[in-house]
Parts: structure tokens; sequence; C-alpha cells
């Protein structure tokens, strides 16, 4: 990325997502909001492993963390 590994710890302590793997989550949340709409067709479980979530449950309880919702409720009201 070309930035130095102090200042990416300290961008990332400073932000809301703390450290790199609430970034990481972050983004394969915003995935799996997109993919829940774009391929209504996929099961929870496909658009979980497809962004890089092993294990279902905890996929459920990180994107309720970050949306709110549960990812079915997500894709029918979206």
């Amino acid at each position: 990325m070309g930035v130095p590994q102090k200042q990416l710890q300290l961008w990332l302590r400073q932000s809301e997502y703390k450290k790199l793997a609430g970034l990481v989550a972050s983004l394969r949340i915003k995935e799996a909001q997109r993919v829940l709409v774009e391929h209504r067709d996929w099961s929870v479980e496909s658009v979980a492993d497809y962004c890089g979530f092993n294990d279902r449950k905890y996929f459920h309880q990180i994107f309720q963390q970050y949306t709110g919702t549960t990812p079915a409720k997500y894709q029918a009201n979206n």
C-alpha cells in the first residue's frame, strides 16, 4: 500500500475500525450486503462463504452487529 505500518496502525486506532480486523470485517459485510441483494438465489451460507466467513453463526453475529439486522431480513427488505 505504500504506507508505513506504524502510520497505518495509528490511522486505524483513530478510525471507527480500531484494528485491521475491524476494517476487513466492515469490507466483508459491505460485500455481503451487495451480494445478498444482487444474488437473491444464493443461500446465506453461500454468501458467507463467498465473503470469507468460514462459520455461518459468526457471519450472522458480525452482520447483525454492523447492520442491525440478520442477513435474511436484509435480503428480504432490499
